[in-house]
């Protein structure tokens, strides 16, 4: 079973559909499965015993958060809890992703930490901590395509990420799906070194055959990056994850 309606979610249930694997996909919009956070349980329609539920699903904007935390924090901490209890009261593992950021980073960063302590001690639910999943969905890259058509790109020189690629990501996810060990019910996939957004930009250009066709003008943002705390990423997680980094774009 996976939760969500963007690109994560759609690049997973490709994956297991490509491989012949019954996968279940359920959004807020009405279908045949379908599962609002924003609403209770009771307007919910989700396979009754799914083996694995993965939660791509929630408000992830943090500039959303910022702006309206109410709502977002009714989402991704409330509607989290009520997804988590209705799962595990039905055997299914439960995988929830959260952010590298620490909670001081802001609202968005401050929701996640607060789900992930309440769903600690439930012994169905698996907690991933990520970096940036990179894709050629983001919003960034599409704001960068913009603004090259005008000679000149911005991006933060104050925000780091740790980034992550989509294939490595999916990989990781169908491995945790089909190993047979006993896994970690906490672990830490953002295994990448950190990295700017303006230096994000820089192999972005360079990918794209920009580099000395734009001018790249430094900027700021109120939102902090934070620090990150070591973790634990046990194989074969690790060299998923590592493999897929040695030859990514962004390493060039």
């Amino acid at each position: 079973m996976v939760l969500g309606s963007g690109v994560l979610a759609g690049a997973l249930e490709k994956r297991w559909v490509s491989a012949g694997v019954p996968v279940a996909r359920a959004g807020r919009n009405f279908g045949r499965w379908h599962a609002d956070l924003a609403r209770g349980p009771d307007s919910w329609r989700l396979p009754e015993r799914p083996r694995w539920v993965f939660v791509c699903a929630g408000v992830t904007s943090r500039e959303a958060c910022e702006r309206d935390p109410w709502r977002s924090r009714w989402v991704n901490v409330v509607g989290g809890i009520r997804l988590a209890r209705h799962f595990e009261r039905r055997g299914a593992r439960v995988v929830f992703f959260g952010t590298d950021l620490l909670p001081e980073a802001g609202e968005y960063a401050r929701q996640k930490e607060d789900l992930r302590r309440a769903v600690a001690s439930m012994p169905h639910c698996l907690w991933i901590r990520l970096g940036k999943v990179i894709h050629a969905g983001l919003p960034v890259f599409a704001q960068w395509r913009q603004q090259a058509d005008l000679g000149r790109v911005k991006a933060w020189e104050n925000v780091r990420i740790r980034p992550l690629g989509l294939e490595a990501w999916v990989e990781a996810c169908v491995a945790l799906v089909e190993t047979k060990k006993l896994v970690m019910r906490r672990m830490d996939w953002d295994v990448a070194e950190p990295i700017t957004y303006a230096e994000l930009a820089t192999r972005w250009a360079r990918r794209n055959g920009l580099v000395g066709k734009i001018k790249f003008l430094a900027s700021a943002t109120t939102h902090q990056s934070g620090d990150w705390v070591s973790g634990k990423c046990p194989e074969p997680f690790r060299g998923l994850l590592d493999r897929e980094s040695r030859k990514s774009w962004w390493h060039l």
